[in-house]
């Protein structure tokens, strides 16, 4: 790929994964049968994603990386995936994931689709891959636009140069950051402070969009 020009971030619940998120995909096999009432509780402002990644936690102590790791495979992405990845990266665009749900799953992502990178709160493991239960750093929203800001620093980019695309609550704060917000079938409060909104199972729907704003953006 040639210098880089910008930056795309995308969210990985409900954005990449249109229909479920990472947790309550796992919430089953790790037998967490409280994690639809967590995440409700968390869209609603009532606790905080720390307060979420501490209870669910330790539904995975014992079980090994490579085990969760499969359990992903079967995970529905939204349609185009692949293609909006290819595109990007033939525009010289960097495609990243910012997330706050779990690393490992969002790092599973990045390698199966050929994100450059991938943010995400992380789960204590042993060096063989064993999870502890326990939360080794925590991430939430505000952390997204720390983590895109310095993928762009290292480009010699600015948040000018991002276009951030999500589709709620933990969006908000890159959304107000990055130079372009897209608010992806989206809840009402992300929607508020998008550029632009979408409505699509496919994600090469907003390639047109994404086209245009770097087409006009500075480098900086």
């Amino acid at each position: 790929m040639a210098e880089p020009t910008g930056i795309v971030a995308f969210d990985l619940d409900g954005t990449l994964l249109p229909d479920t998120t990472v947790c309550l995909h796992l919430a089953p096999w790790v037998g967490h049968d409280g994690m639809a009432e967590l995440e409700r509780q968390y869209a609603e402002g009532r606790i905080t994603n720390a307060e979420v990644a501490e209870r669910d936690a330790i539904f995975y102590k014992g079980r090994r990386r490579h085990d969760v790791c499969r359990q992903l495979e079967n995970l529905e992405f939204i349609d185009g995936l692949p293609e909006t990845i290819k595109w990007l990266k033939g525009r010289s665009l960097v495609p990243v994931i910012a997330t706050i749900t779990w690393r490992l799953a969002a790092e599973f992502v990045r390698d199966r689709f050929g994100f450059a990178a991938a943010s995400g709160c992380e789960i204590e493991q042993t060096d063989d891959g064993i999870i502890q239960g326990v939360v080794s750093r925590h991430f939430d929203a505000a952390n997204k636009v720390g983590f895109v800001q310095d993928i762009a620093a290292g480009l010699g980019l600015s948040l000018q140069n991002v276009v951030a695309i999500g589709d709620s609550t933990s969006d908000i704060p890159l959304f107000r950051a990055a130079g372009l917000a897209i608010a992806l079938n989206a809840s009402d409060n992300a929607r508020e402070v998008a550029d632009l909104e979408f409505e699509t199972r496919d994600l090469r729907d907003l390639i047109p969009a994404i086209d245009r704003y770097f087409s006009t953006a500075p480098l900086s």
